[in-house]
């Protein structure tokens, strides 16, 4: 069975060096504003006690906090001033393929409250050069993806780990034979450059993989997936009662993949970027209110 996706919105981030000097509150207060609109979009005439697990995840976001310089408190205790939809917590520990272990922990709840909210957040706070581009990935692309998903049943979701040292190989082969056992479903392959993603034009049929979209997003961690299903979307590729696998992979060699059909109406957008100037002149707008 397939996960239903209610909604998907990705807003582009730039840099945020000028937020972060102002400090961890200043932070908190900003990443709560965009994650919570995002949030309050995203879920928009969903009935709030119908959602259940409700995260956000990072890969880039991990250094802030475990160094003890931002702490999810000071996020969510600011939130509830632009969404009714609160995060329970932060996921950085399995990098780009957090959602789906967030994903297989939601799927061991009762389905009283059907609905999962998963914030994908990767924004450079403090623009290091780390992120800006590496060997591992290429280019990378930062933002916000804010994704919906609605159980359905005995829902299909796969968390694995490397068993050797080469684990975007054995991501590679998983995927093929999940395709060979499953001759109908679409994927949706991690954004990487093509010294990376050469790897896909050698085990996976290209007719079924969604366009690597790496040139226009870069490698944008847990998102890509998601930038790549609103994408289709958008483009009204999708058709009725087509299933796709959503997937991700980390560098510290976990993966994930998640079986979800598009629901018949839903929230589906690529929103404008964030800038830090927007931020900084709505925060002297609102100060002189």
């Amino acid at each position: 069975m397939s996960f239903s996706l209610q909604a998907a919105v990705y807003r582009p981030a730039g840099p945020w060096p000028e937020i972060a000097r102002r400090g961890a509150r200043t932070v908190g207060r900003e990443l709560a504003r965009a994650i919570g609109e995002q949030i309050e979009r995203a879920t928009k005439g969903i009935p709030r006690e119908q959602i259940g697990v409700n995260m956000v995840v990072s890969t880039i976001l991990d250094m802030p906090f475990t160094s003890g310089w931002i702490e999810w408190d000071d996020i969510a205790s600011q939130m509830p001033s632009w969404t009714s939809a609160v995060p329970h917590n932060l996921v950085t520990a399995y990098e780009c393929s957090s959602w789906g272990f967030v994903l297989r922990y939601a799927n061991l709840f009762e389905r009283h409250q059907p609905y999962i909210v998963l914030s994908i957040v990767d924004i450079n706070l403090f623009d290091l050069t780390h992120w800006h581009e590496n060997p591992n990935w290429g280019k990378s692309g930062f933002g916000i993806a804010t994704v919906v998903l609605k159980f359905s049943g005995d829902d299909t979701i796969q968390c694995d780990v490397a068993r050797s040292a080469n684990g975007f190989g054995e991501f590679c082969v998983g995927l093929r034979n999940y395709m060979e056992r499953d001759k109908a479903v679409r994927v949706t392959p991690p954004f990487f450059p093509p010294n990376i993603s050469a790897l896909y034009d050698r085990l996976l049929p290209r007719e079924r993989l969604l366009p690597n979209l790496v040139d226009q997003y870069g490698h944008s961690f847990g998102s890509d997936p998601w930038i790549a299903l609103i994408e289709h979307r958008l483009a009204k590729r999708d058709r009725p009662g087509e299933r796709y696998l959503a997937t991700s992979v980390s560098l510290n060699g976990y993966w994930c993949f998640a079986e979800l059909e598009f629901a018949t109406e839903g929230i589906f957008h690529i929103d404008p970027m964030i800038e830090p100037c927007r931020i900084e002149r709505d925060r002297q707008m609102e100060s002189l209110c």
